[in-house]
């Protein structure tokens, strides 16, 4: 399923449960490969030898992730939904 399809039924399922999640609350990630710097090689001079300095992060999976923490307010929403027995 693509980011676009995701992003409707996002907006039809909040829509429903009234919540006050926004779509544009959250960003898409697509599939993909990704070089990326291992925060650790960069800052440890001890760990440089260790660690490689980039490595290849693969997504395999589109999805959405918040771009925002999430507050008390908004998490105890959640769970006033009805999602805590999923937790």
């Amino acid at each position: 399923m693509k980011i676009k399809k995701l992003q409707a039924l996002f907006l039809l399922l909040a829509g429903f449960i009234g919540t006050s999640l926004l779509a544009t609350d959250f960003v898409g990630i697509d599939t993909g490969e990704l070089a990326v710097t291992n925060p650790i090689a960069a800052r440890e001079y001890y760990a440089s030898g260790y660690y490689k300095k980039t490595y290849t992060l693969k997504i395999e999976k589109e999805y959405f992730i918040g771009k925002y923490e999430v507050t008390k307010a908004l998490w105890d929403e959640v769970l006033r939904m009805g999602a805590g027995k999923w937790l």
